[in-house]
């Protein structure tokens, strides 16, 4: 695929995950295959008009008109000097071929993939072997809204050999403890697979309220029963007001 239809591309501090506080580069690809009811990038889930450019250097953003071709998109990348790029969406994986295309164009780069873990016949060895993080939601139903938790455990089947992954799952104050320890097993089947992982319970973040609940203390007592790392941490970039 030579051409993509991009949302935007900017730098600033990831603010997921166990990378929290790192700079990156983010390459946000437009449409989703899901419709996630906590979703806050709900605008970039159908395809725009234009790529909004904005360099942590300049309050001035470029707009470039999409589709966008693989070779303009390095060129917007090159002016971007941060070692780490995330690709994320949207979901990223529905032009999994364009960013196989691009891959070429960025070495010395450390790639990330956040994605929802749904679409695993677009796990390519291309991207096996070039993506050094991914970042992957097991997604609950009850935050959600989707069922597609079985989608996500063949997902990380296919990432078996991957170079290292971040399994994240946001919950709510509604979210039963049922879904927590479904959450949990699947990660814990799949650290049998790759050890390579690392387990973030995301709790929802809204103008700076954690809608968590008595969930953390329901976590809290679950965790001490795996062998792989797990952490709780916030939407960082939503505390600091970042993008």
């Amino acid at each position: 695929m030579e051409n993509a239809n991009i949302a935007e591309i900017f730098s600033s501090i990831q603010g997921e995950g166990p990378e929290a506080g790192i700079p990156y580069t983010f390459l946000r690809f437009t449409g989703c295959n899901l419709q996630c009811r906590y979703c806050d990038t709900e605008w970039a889930n159908e395809p725009l008009e234009s790529a909004r450019v904005l360099k942590c250097s300049t309050d001035i953003a470029e707009h470039h008109f999409n589709p966008i071709s693989a070779e303009d998109c390095l060129g917007i990348l090159s002016g971007f000097k941060y070692r780490n790029l995330c690709f994320t969406g949207g979901e990223p994986m529905l032009q999994s071929e364009f960013i196989e295309t691009i891959l070429g164009g960025l070495k010395g780069k450390r790639l990330m993939m956040e994605t929802n873990g749904t679409l695993r016949d677009n796990i390519t060895p291309a991207l096996l072997e070039r993506i050094d993080v991914w970042s992957v939601d097991i997604k609950l139903p009850s935050v959600s809204g989707e069922n597609v938790m079985d989608d996500n455990r063949y997902f990380l089947q296919r990432l078996e050999n991957a170079k290292q992954v971040v399994i994240k799952t946001v919950f709510s104050d509604e979210t039963p403890e049922s879904e927590l320890k479904a959450a949990l097993s699947m990660a814990d089947e799949f650290y049998k697979l790759n050890p390579r992982m690392s387990f973030v319970f995301q709790p929802v973040t809204e103008e700076n309220r954690v809608l968590a609940g008595d969930n953390l203390e329901v976590i809290c007592k679950l965790i001490d029963k795996y062998a792989f790392e797990i952490r709780v941490l916030p939407q960082v970039h939503k505390i600091l007001k970042l993008l």
